[in-house]
Formats: C-alpha cells, structure tokens, sequence
C-alpha cells in the first residue's frame, strides 16, 4: 500500500526542518518551495509561486497530496510593519491560496498558528477560547485561522509555541534570543557551555510565560493529526507554563550548566517588538492531549529530549 504524500509549505524553516525529517520516516513527503533550494537539499521538493492562484491549483492537481501542511510564513517583519499590503498577503492571502488549492483536490488541509493569537491576560486558553491579538504578527495568524475556519473541507489549526530545538537543514544558523522563546534554550546552552554570561529578558515588551515544546514533537504530534485525520483545533505544546526565569535555571539542571552565569534584566530597546507582545502565551492542552492520544509532557522532559538531540544529532520525540 502507498504511503500518503504530505506536502509541506516552509519545510526549510526552523519548524518546518524538523517537521519535514520526522514525517519523512513515516510519508511520502514533498517541500513545496519558492525557489530551487541547495543541491543538498534531501527531500523531494516542487517549485511554486506562492502569489499565483493558478501555479498553486496546478501543482497540487499534479502532484495530488493526500496532506498539505501550511507552515510557510513571512520573516520579514519591519515589512510587515512597514506595508500592511504586503503583510496581509504574505499571511491571509498566501492561507487562501494554497487552501483553495488543497480543497480543489480534496486534500486534509492542515494551518500551522501560534500561541500569539492571543493577548497574554488569560492563563492557559483552552482551544476553543476566541482569538484577541495584540499585535501584527498575531493578527495576521489569527485572520489566517478565520480563513481556515470557513472551508467546508477537512481542516487542522494547529497552535505551536515557545518552540526549542535545532534548524535541522542550517545547522550552524546564528540566532539568538527575542522576545519571546524561540531559540531562547538553544541560546542559553550555546553562551554557558563557552563560559559565557547570559541576560535573561524580563519586564515590559517580553513574552515570560508559555508552555514551551520542541519541534521533534510537534512533529510526532502533527503525525497523530494525519493519522487520525483529525479536524478541529489543537495545541501542540508542552502539559506546563513556566517562567523565562524558571525555564532559565531549568536548563542550567538539565544540561548541566553554570547557573550563576544567567543574569536577569529587561531586554534592550532595540530588540523590543515595535508593538505590545502577550506576556503570557501559556495554551492549555488538555483537550488536544486527549484527542490524539499524546503523553504529559513536562518542561524538564522536553529540555531532556533536546539535550539528546544536541548530543546525538537525530530527532528525539517523546510521542
């Protein structure tokens, strides 16, 4: 029996580097890309022009995937702020697009969200709570969730946060600390294991709270959505909230790191988000967790699996 074939917006990014490597053990994979990617590149991948309706409906017709995963977003975020055109379509219009084009082919149509759709007053939003961002980024994701939302077709909205791990395909990529928690383990592991000092940010303009996850599982969990076929809403993070500061001394224990190297203080005003950020971004996972079946899953098991990742370079998810 043939495997399903999942095709994948944004495989080359962060996320998508680890969703793409695990669901290739178990699918059929394709990258759907902008541009010819390196000779190097170890998946099979189709070329498509994200803003053509037409060359999105005619790849899909040609390929014909069972699954299509719509991690693709824009990183470009002074354009965002700078051109709310070209934001707009870079988010809700490209969601369109290739939806449009899974539903003419009647594929599962699965929407990669964050966990900023939300404003960051309430603890632990449950899945079916209603989006209220505070800021372009979210306001871009959450319109990109409303478009999802009025298919008739078979959907996921699969809501993705304070994400650790490794760029699979880059490696060696220098990325460093934000205001919110992406790269922020890798970033404390990398400054403490060369002896170096490293200032946690904290206060006005910082995400402190989330329910950090690793993108190895979101991975396995997105595999639980393929084979369950499973539509509605789901929140692929860790079972736990936890502080910027806590999770901090977390990985300080859990890799053996010098914890008297972490300072704590706001973040500079150059790296602040020119707009309010959600303090904090924690989702209650509950409901997600008892649908596909998925394991309680803690901070400090999590920063375990991406400690092994980092020793032995192969994926280590808990699902």
């Amino acid at each position: 029996m043939n495997r399903p074939l999942v095709a994948i917006t944004g495989a080359t990014g962060f996320v998508g580097s680890n969703v793409i490597e695990y669901l290739a053990t178990k699918y059929e994979v394709m990258a759907l890309v902008r541009s010819k990617p390196a000779d190097n590149f170890p998946y099979q991948h189709h070329q498509v022009d994200f803003q053509s309706q037409d060359s999105l409906s005619k790849s899909f017709a040609q390929l014909k995937p069972d699954v299509v995963l719509h991690l693709a977003i824009s990183n470009e975020f002074n354009k965002l702020f700078a051109d709310p055109v070209f934001a707009e379509d870079a988010y809700i219009g490209m969601t369109k697009r290739v939806l449009a084009a899974s539903e003419s082919i009647d594929a599962h149509f699965v929407y990669i969200s964050t966990d900023w759709v939300f404003s960051g007053v309430s603890h632990m939003v449950a899945e079916d709570t209603a989006p209220d961002p505070v800021n372009i980024y979210g306001e871009l994701k959450s319109g990109s969730e409303e478009v999802v939302k009025a298919s008739t077709k078979r959907w996921a909205i699969c809501r993705i946060g304070g994400v650790m791990g490794s760029h699979r395909l880059l490696p060696n990529m220098p990325r460093s600390q934000d205001v919110g928690f992406g790269y922020f383990v890798a970033s404390i592991v990398d400054a403490l294991s060369a002896g170096q000092e490293f200032l946690v940010w904290q206060g006005d303009g910082v995400n402190e709270i989330a329910t950090v996850s690793l993108a190895s599982e979101i991975a396995a969990s997105l595999a639980r959505v393929i084979d369950q076929e499973a539509t509605g809403i789901f929140h692929l993070v860790g079972s736990e909230a936890i502080t910027k500061r806590d999770l901090a001394h977390a990985v300080c224990d859990v890799f053996n790191l010098d914890a008297n190297l972490l300072k704590f203080g706001p973040a500079p005003s150059s790296e602040k988000f020119p707009q309010p950020v959600p303090k904090d971004s924690s989702l209650d996972s509950t409901k997600t967790r008892s649908t596909l079946g998925l394991e309680f899953t803690s901070p400090r098991v999590l920063l375990a699996a991406f400690k092994t990742e980092r020793e032995t370079g192969r994926l280590s998810p808990l699902s």
